[in-house]
């Protein structure tokens, strides 16, 4: 069955009209986060779309749509904490050297060799970079032995799990943000359901023949994309500077998108 991605498809074409600035510095600041995660999830959002119109049976559209929810709780918890900001940046910008090293880690427990250059310049780069900012993500309630453990340090640069990034947005401050949230819960905890190995999913796949999959999820998934990407780009483009050159852009494309939504 043919379902219709219109909307989701203008909220694509919506994130290409605005992120034109091109290459950004790898130090980012706020905006270029901002419009850095509108291109990831435009790469998502596409892949979703690519699936449905496969006439996939869902699944995968549905774990696909929790990143989206990720991204934007992840938008709110940067643009609701303004005087938290330099610090919050400073640990997006950080946090990537410790995941660096603990993939250089991995590959050396897993026996792969690397070339004389790499093992002469990279490895020193990312030793070096993880030594300088390694206390900063350390986590206080796992102080390190001397020997790597990855998980002694802090996944994810906010240093949260994901009920504490909540209570630092604004979500739960007025009547419509906690009704956002209560959609995007509910929203994260189905999709969540076939990320992890689910026992429900797993019996209801194995019990009936995938015509509840087929008619369901990409239904829901089509849903939960379009409701959180329209709000992952309303955050990016408030965000955004205004432009003498065409300082009607940006009030524009909001007004595409008060109408797409």
């Amino acid at each position: 069955m043919q379902r219709d991605v219109t909307k989701l498809q203008e909220l694509l074409r919506i994130i290409d009209e605005f992120d034109n600035f091109g290459q950004m510095p790898r130090d980012m600041s706020l905006f270029s986060v901002a419009v850095r995660t509108l291109r990831k999830d435009k790469s998502i959002s596409t892949d979703i779309v690519s699936l449905i119109n496969a006439n996939s049976n869902g699944m995968g559209t549905i774990a696909l749509s929790r990143i989206l929810i990720e991204d934007y709780l992840h938008m709110l918890f940067l643009k609701d904490n303004p005087d938290k900001l330099t610090e919050n940046i400073k640990n997006f910008n950080l946090h990537p050297y410790i995941e660096h090293y603990a993939s250089l880690q991995a590959m050396r427990d897993w026996g792969i060799d690397l070339s004389d250059n790499e093992a002469t310049h990279v490895t020193a780069a990312v030793e070096m970079a993880f030594e300088a900012n390694k206390s900063r993500f350390l986590r206080p309630h796992r102080p390190t032995s001397g020997t790597f453990d990855p998980d002694d340090y802090y996944r994810t640069w906010t240093k949260f799990n994901l009920d504490n990034l909540v209570k630092s947005t604004s979500l739960t401050e007025t009547p419509a943000g906690l009704k956002t949230l209560k959609f995007i819960t509910e929203a994260y905890g189905t999709a969540s359901t076939i990320v992890h190995h689910n026992s429900f999913n797993i019996w209801l796949l194995s019990s009936q023949d995938g015509t509840l999959a087929r008619e369901v999820y990409s239904e829901i998934a089509i849903m939960i994309s379009e409701i959180v990407l329209g709000r992952i780009i309303n955050v990016a483009l408030g965000i955004a500077p205004s432009e003498e050159d065409d300082p009607m852009r940006i009030p524009n494309l909001l007004s595409r998108l008060a109408y797409a939504i």
